[in-house]
């Protein structure tokens, strides 16, 4: 220890490394996203790549998928793509979210739910 403070592994390894190194995990179900935003073409997108693959492993694991996102997320940006808009079933966002990205979100099968 070194000035009253200790080492401790960024937030994102600690999260990444242990499902990266194999071990298995339980998402809840139904699982809560948070993107770094979504795209004009319902691409949820995240800016933290290395928890994108734990992200994808969730999904395929949950039952069903709620996106919550605020207006401020569309139109979106990030790094990396986590999934498409076939993968969600409930969208729940306000009233200032891009009305053609909740088109595109509702045609591909999810519900949007504004609150």
């Amino acid at each position: 220890m070194y000035g009253g403070s200790t080492w401790r592994p960024p937030r994102a390894a600690a999260t990444a490394l242990p499902t990266a190194a194999g071990a298995p995990i339980a998402p809840p179900s139904p699982i809560p996203l948070a993107p770094s935003g979504v795209r004009g073409d319902g691409s949820v997108m995240d800016t933290t790549t290395v928890e994108v693959p734990v992200k994808r492993a969730m999904l395929r694991s949950a039952d069903r998928t709620v996106l919550v996102a605020d207006g401020s997320k569309f139109p979106g940006s990030g790094l990396a793509r986590v999934c498409g808009p076939e993968r969600l079933d409930v969208l729940v966002t306000d009233e200032d979210a891009d009305p053609g990205t909740l088109d595109v979100v509702r045609q591909a099968g999810a519900e949007v739910v504004l609150a």
